[in-house]
């Protein structure tokens, strides 16, 4: 078989060793094991087969370190290592020049990043994220053509690099790592869409790191340390924004009386962020909301009357741990988790569409009886519930 230039065994039930005769297959160019059973090593004679442009072993139980002759395996193109047992260092791929995809994720890799990277200006898609490397991150402004960078839930720490002139850049994923200092400036990624960096420990958000990133959809900053004072500046030309999440940060969130968010929002998580003393003006044009957390906010006001036009559409709300006031007589009929807990909310308890799944009206001064909430037998439900003036109390409600 050594003439045979395709081979595709994927989603089978192939177990034991890869053999060392698969080296013999010096022509060819496309290899796919993925999905099998498949365990122990990879080979040394990997390092044989130099025409392969394709290799994909991923979803397999393959373990050890990856092999020295890797590296010679220079018209490589696509690699997928995903879901096995892989431990120790990434090679140093110095050769591989024409590498466009590497894809290592969920293994139990625990070395540091080559510098090497920085010369590989073809690579379009590096994840390695689900593993234990740690140190510091390269320099990636020799990645010209990077669109998708993926490291979250590794051991990462220090500062991040600079990332200006990426511009192929769309997704960047650092989440779950030890990154700290301020966010770097993302000015040159011009066509970045996806930036989660929560669960780190940044100290600071500047409005020229993220401020010019027109084409952003979804930005996590949530659990960090970031101490920041947030105004227009920040978000004006963030015009693609659908959600923003920057729970559990010590943000204070100071925009004048009369300005509006310039993008419609879907999902808005700003727990433990400062927002009041006032309720959020900001979002008063805000028509797409599915899921909105400003619970622990400081806010000491009465619920606005626009507050039930841009609600039709939620299917989260908390608005717990603050000291709003007024009647809260409508709830959203996609609601399936509402929060209002520890508030000063009056009057009959609100009517609960039947799909609902969550509820806490708990710390409140609603009076009225339990009809209110317009619970009808029949409808087939199960419901968890608390509710109370002076402390929550678990009901639930099965009904068939």
């Amino acid at each position: 078989m050594t003439g045979l230039t395709y081979l595709d065994l994927s989603s089978n039930q192939l177990s034991q060793a890869i053999p060392n005769s698969f080296g013999r297959m010096t022509a060819l160019t496309y290899l796919d094991l993925s999905t099998n059973q498949l365990s122990q090593a990879i080979p040394n004679s990997f390092g044989c087969m130099t025409a392969l442009t394709f290799l994909d072993l991923s979803f397999n139980q393959l373990h050890g370190e990856f092999p020295n002759s890797l590296q010679n395996l220079s018209n490589l193109k696509v690699v997928y290592f995903s879901f096995n047992n892989l431990t120790g260092s990434l090679p140093d791929f110095t050769l591989l020049s024409s590498l466009t995809e590497l894809v290592v994720n969920f293994n139990e890799l625990d070395g540091y990043l080559p510098t090497v990277f920085e010369k590989h200006s073809a690579l379009q898609k590096l994840d390695l994220s689900n593993n234990h490397l740690k140190g510091s991150l390269p320099d990636f402004t020799g990645f010209s053509s990077l669109e998708s960078l993926d490291l979250q839930k590794n051991e990462f720490f220090g500062n991040l690099p600079n990332f200006t002139g990426l511009s192929s850049l769309r997704d960047l994923h650092l989440s779950n790592n030890e990154f700290s200092g301020s966010l770097p400036d993302f000015t040159g990624c011009s066509s970045l869409k996806v930036l989660h960096l929560d669960k780190n420990k940044f100290t600071e958000w500047g409005a020229q790191s993220t401020g010019s990133l027109s084409s952003l959809t979804d930005l996590d900053l949530s659990m960090n340390s970031i101490k920041s004072t947030i105004t227009e500046t920040h978000l004006s030309n963030l015009s693609s924004l659908k959600q923003l999440s920057a729970s559990y940060n010590s943000l204070t969130f100071e925009f004048s009386s009369e300005w509006l968010l310039p993008f419609q929002i879907g999902s808005l998580y700003l727990s433990s962020c400062k927002l009041g003393p006032k309720f959020p003006n900001w979002i008063r044009n805000q028509h797409s909301i599915g899921s909105l957390d400003i619970s622990h906010s400081q806010i000491s006001d009465t619920i606005p009357i626009w507050f039930w036009n841009i609600s039709t559409l939620m299917s989260v709300l908390n608005l717990s741990s603050n000291e709003i006031r007024g009647k809260f007589s409508y709830v959203p009929n996609e609601i399936v988790l509402i929060d209002l807990s520890s508030n000063y909310f009056d009057g009959p308890l609100p009517p609960i569409p039947a799909d609902c799944r969550e509820i806490n009206l708990s710390k409140n001064k609603f009076s009225g009886t339990l009809f209110s909430l317009g619970i009808v037998e029949g409808r087939g439900f199960t419901r968890s519930a608390s509710f109370g003036s002076s402390g929550a109390q678990s009901i639930v409600w099965c009904t068939s």
